[in-house]
């Protein structure tokens, strides 16, 4: 089973983090490569679907390793954590078919 909550919410602050670590105390402002990947999850599925019981009207994740990365500068790690955070983060969503519940994160991140 996987949170997506929980993902993008790791992912996004640990992105938070990261800038303002790089900008407040490194003086970094140049490029980054960010990377995701999760282990041993071929037939996870995610979690909205096992509360509402609904385990078996949707198609397990097919694959056992999730890897995505994307490039950023820090600047836009500062400005908008949130675009980056959908690039990691976006297709693992589609995968377990709650992509419509949770993106655009940018949108849902604003609310935040």
């Amino acid at each position: 089973m996987i949170l997506p909550s929980l993902v993008l919410g790791l992912v996004h602050g640990a992105l938070r983090v990261a800038a303002d670590l790089a900008n407040r105390y490194a003086g970094y402002n140049g490029p980054w490569t960010i990377g995701l990947r999760l282990t041993g999850i071929k037939t996870a599925i995610a979690y909205e679907y096992v509360q509402s019981g609904d385990e078996d009207v949707v198609q397990p994740y097919d694959a056992d390793t999730y890897q995505k990365t994307a490039t950023a500068s820090t600047a836009d790690l500062l400005r908008t954590p949130d675009v980056v955070t959908e690039q990691l983060v976006g297709a693992l969503l589609r995968g377990l078919s709650v992509d419509k519940r949770y993106l655009p994160y940018a949108k849902s991140a604003g609310n935040r």
